[in-house]
């Protein structure tokens, strides 16, 4: 299009996406899940240990952070 058909203003291209990885954004305030109690009933301990560390890793986007982080 010239400057003519949009009025006077200059129109670019829509950018490219970065190829970068971008890091999604942290949630605050979401502290890593104690420690495995083995001092119980490993077998059920470990459950919901997994359970809340599954949920964390979820809620702070670990699958998609860099190896680094």
């Amino acid at each position: 299009m010239s400057d003519t058909e949009t009025g006077g203003a200059s129109v670019s291209a829509p950018s490219q996406p970065s190829t970068a990885v971008q890091a999604t954004p942290l949630v605050q305030g979401i502290a890593p899940p104690k420690p495995l109690d083995t001092t119980g009933n490993v077998v059920d301990d470990w459950k919901q240990f997994k359970q809340v560390w599954n949920n964390y890793s979820i809620i702070r986007n670990l699958s998609t952070q860099t190896d680094d982080y």
